[in-house]
């Protein structure tokens, strides 16, 4: 019987059917597994537009919703009052103060033309603003040359970070001082966090700044040119954090042309790849980006592989 047996499978047709079967199963599993590949990243490209734009409107949001604060601020009679040296100060500091609590702001002041803080809704905490120099942050100088400033930072004095819009305060055609509200955007983390969610959002230069993953945020997509971390230190953006670039082990590229990653969530878990959405935030030098974990990728290649196989086994059999 076994002599038999084996003459069936390996005397005559027996070799010829096994590596037909052999060549079945390897055609049938690239196929599927290319299938599969193509047609999860095609769900999760439409998928991460979606979350992308949600994210993005979101950041946008809370963008504007502040910026006519420094506005206000700028074309009130007693804050040029003060500019012009009349003693305006603690009314300026009361009407700070409640412009900032009824808007919900992180904090709201004035500096004048050598970037002093002259006034701040702040003024009765121990952290106040008030005579501290912020000439070095370009928030300021943006504003002094006549324009809008906007500039996302670590406070040098709180050690918190936030978004800095910036006026100028005119009198006639001279700008006397400026204006500058502080955003507080750390919501926006606590709620990508929450949901779960991969987001960060990188600057001019490429630094991760607001991320769902702390530790992710104050570093690069790329290593930073000296003379680049050079400026960052000398406006003291983002405080004493080092700027490290992000460990990325792999990149490649998506049939949709997305960029393709490989990198670990932290220290102690392994490497993941994700597939990256981005976009420019609208009045900002920002992108946003939304990060598509692949790991049920795996799982479906892992799926058409054993199916390819089970198939291979039936045509042997």
């Amino acid at each position: 019987m076994q002599t038999d047996w084996f003459k069936r499978v390996f005397v005559g047709p027996g070799p010829l059917i096994l590596l037909s079967a052999a060549v079945v199963g390897v055609a049938l599993a690239v196929t599927l597994v290319h299938l599969a590949e193509r047609q999860l990243l095609w769900e999760l490209d439409r998928l991460g537009n979606e979350r992308l734009d949600l994210y993005a409107s979101t950041v946008q949001a809370a963008h504007k919703r502040f910026d006519y604060l420094p506005f206000i601020v700028s074309g009130d009679y007693q804050v040029k009052g003060l500019l012009r040296g009349e003693n305006y100060r603690s009314q300026v500091n009361r009407k700070l103060q409640s412009w900032q609590q009824e808007a919900n702001a992180a904090e709201l002041y004035l500096m004048d033309r050598q970037g002093v803080v002259l006034a701040s809704s702040n003024w009765r905490q121990p952290d106040s603003f008030v005579g501290n120099d912020y000439h070095f942050r370009p928030y300021f100088r943006d504003a002094l040359a006549g324009g809008q400033g906007r500039f996302f930072a670590v406070g040098v004095t709180t050690g918190r970070p936030g978004l800095f819009l910036s006026r100028p305060v005119r009198d006639g055609d001279q700008v006397i001082g400026v204006a500058v509200v502080k955003i507080d955007m750390t919501q926006l983390e606590a709620d990508w966090a929450a949901g779960g969610e991969d987001v960060w959002v990188t600057d001019a230069d490429g630094v991760i700044f607001l991320a769902s993953n702390p530790q992710w945020r104050y570093t690069s997509l790329e290593p930073l040119p000296r003379d680049t971390l050079a400026r960052l230190d000398a406006e003291r953006k983002y405080s004493t954090n080092p700027i490290t670039a992000l460990m990325i082990a792999a990149r490649s590229t998506s049939p949709q042309g997305k960029q393709i990653i490989q990198l670990a969530v932290d220290d102690a878990a392994p490497t993941q790849r994700y597939m990256l959405h981005s976009r420019s935030v609208v009045g900002l030098d920002w992108t946003l980006y939304y990060l598509t974990s692949l790991a049920d990728l795996a799982d479906q290649q892992r799926n058409a592989v054993l199916i390819a196989s089970l198939t291979a086994i039936m045509v042997a059999l």
